[in-house]
């Protein structure tokens, strides 16, 4: 039984890390491009947050 669990441990390993080559091959942003994303997105959240819940419905 050891064996078989080790065995597929290894796989998902071997799964992932194939995944993660992937999504990282496929991002082409810069990381300027990203932090700009992301605080106009933070920025964004906030504002919404901040109105009363009627409105935000």
């Amino acid at each position: 039984m050891q064996r078989c669990r080790e065995a597929l441990l290894a796989q998902l390993i071997e799964t992932s890390h194939q995944q993660q080559h992937d999504i990282e091959a496929a991002d082409q942003e810069t990381f300027e491009e990203f932090l700009q994303v992301y605080f106009t997105k933070a920025r964004e959240s906030r504002a919404l947050s901040a109105l009363p819940s009627e409105v935000r419905q």
